[in-house]
């Protein structure tokens, strides 16, 4: 038998109410199939995905031989930083340097100035998609500033992907204001030097 409820009397004195059954309790949720718990069920295998996977293409470098692996991860130096690296103003030359020449041509290198200006005092491009690469980026950047000899250029190598996301997400909010016309041609420009610039790289490659 259902369970019911009653309530009192009304106010002006009337006749209680009719009772009223309970609604039915459904069977509790799915870890799985709630929303909440597929959420977290995904997010915990594709960390455990992005975890294992990097460590089986690592140990297949060595043909899957667990002895040079083992002695090869024993005597790696995994961090070797030198945080004075920060207090010598050659290094920091060095990383600017060695960043203007990851740009490939100088249109490259002004225009990543005017997007970190633009980023600062315009709150609008201060989302997701323009912070996050501008943050990695930074963090590989004070990495190779840290590792000033050989080692710090990977660091920068893997920066400059992120730079240019970061510098296509401000041009492409800035396309969406009144700045169009005038932002539009330079993106243009820049493109067409690029393209250029890479077909004359190529041509300049000796055969063979």
């Amino acid at each position: 038998m259902a369970e019911t409820t009653t309530a009192g009397r009304n106010p002006g004195g009337a006749a209680p109410l009719v009772d009223r059954p309970l609604p039915p309790q459904g069977p509790a949720p799915d870890p799985l199939t709630h929303p909440v718990g597929w959420l977290r069920h995904r997010l915990l295998v594709i960390t455990l995905g992005a975890a294992i996977f990097p460590l089986v293409v690592l140990f297949a470098i060595y043909f899957f031989h667990a002895h040079s692996f083992w002695e090869s991860m024993r005597h790696a130096e995994f961090w070797g930083a030198t945080w004075r690296a920060f207090s010598f103003f050659p290094v920091y030359k060095r990383v600017a340097i060695q960043m203007a020449r990851a740009f490939p041509f100088p249109t490259w290198a002004l225009v990543l100035p005017v997007t970190v200006v633009t980023y600062g005092l315009w709150r609008r491009t201060r989302y997701f998609g323009n912070t996050a690469p501008l943050l990695v980026a930074a963090a590989f950047v004070i990495l190779a500033m840290a590792h000033p000899h050989s080692g710090g250029a990977g660091f920068l190598l893997a920066a400059v992907p992120f730079l240019y996301i970061f510098v296509s997400g401000v041009l492409a909010d800035l396309m969406e204001t009144s700045y169009r016309p005038l932002i539009l041609p330079c993106v243009l420009v820049i493109l067409v030097t690029y393209v250029a610039g890479t077909l004359i790289a190529l041509a300049q490659v000796p055969p063979g």
